[in-house]
């Protein structure tokens, strides 16, 4: 058994975005420096997806495979309100609602937000962390499908479909990356780690396999945001950044899949 977990968010806007418009020599046209796009149907956008998807499961050879999308920023935003505020001005995608119906529907994909909708459960959770969670249960005959560098961060096995090429990660890489992370935030999420401090400043601060890079990292909260401020918002950014792998995933059973040679 070798289980694809696959985070499809990603998914949506590679089947839902619009093609480049190509001249007679195959070239993109631009307009005043800009790409001309196409908007897809929703048909052309299911094949899309559907390519994509099957393309994952033969190169990995997958024999079987679980997807999850949609989930929710609840758990973070109860304790930083501004969690990914930065990306409530997006344009949504078209058809991206009938797009998540179509992957529930024709791949059994977890549509984490109906899933517990229809069970009468508040979820709190992102796709990440069920995408974890499951991993850390499945280690042994699974692996993870993403692009997402928070997921291709974690300790094991992954696949980056956008690059085609795997990714092994042992639990002190892991580490290393999350306090690094820890020092320098994530703008894509809207968190904001220690002003000044980038990915060079990180590396030389989390240094060493016998290191307490916990005790490191609060240090250079406190000693730039005062004792104060510093465990607060180090409180704070951890749990914004920090992926949970504790959920109960019992419930989401794999599907088989038929590599096709």
């Amino acid at each position: 058994m070798k289980t694809a977990i696959i985070d499809a968010d990603h998914i949506f806007f590679i089947a839902l975005t619009g093609e480049k418009v190509l001249d007679e020599n195959g070239e993109p046209i631009k307009q005043d420096g800009k790409f001309v796009y196409r908007q897809r149907t929703f048909e052309e956008s299911c094949n899309v997806a559907d390519s994509y998807i099957t393309s994952i499961l033969d190169l990995t050879q997958a024999t079987d495979y679980i997807g999850f999308y949609s989930g929710s920023s609840t758990y973070r935003k109860q304790t930083y309100s501004e969690y990914k505020a930065n990306r409530k001005d997006l344009e949504p995608l078209n058809n991206l609602d009938l797009m998540k119906g179509y992957l529930k529907d024709k791949w059994n994909f977890i549509w984490l937000s109906y899933e517990f909708v229809e069970q009468g459960v508040n979820n709190i959770y992102e796709t990440d962390d069920y995408v974890a969670s499951f991993y850390k249960q499945n280690k042994e005959t699974s692996f993870i499908v993403s692009p997402d560098k928070d997921l291709l961060a974690l300790e094991g096995n992954h696949y980056n479909p956008k690059r085609n090429e795997w990714v092994n990660n042992e639990s002190w890489v892991a580490d290393v990356n999350f306090w690094k992370s820890m020092i320098i935030g994530d703008t894509s999420d809207n968190i904001k780690g220690i002003p000044g401090k980038g990915e060079k400043y990180a590396e030389k601060a989390i240094v060493g396999l016998d290191s307490d890079f916990k005790k490191i990292v609060l240090e250079e909260y406190v000693n730039f945001f005062g004792e104060y401020k510093g465990i607060k918002q180090f409180y704070v950014n951890y749990m914004s950044l920090k992926i949970v792998d504790s959920l109960d995933v019992k419930q989401f059973i794999p599907i088989r899949y038929e590599i096709k040679r």
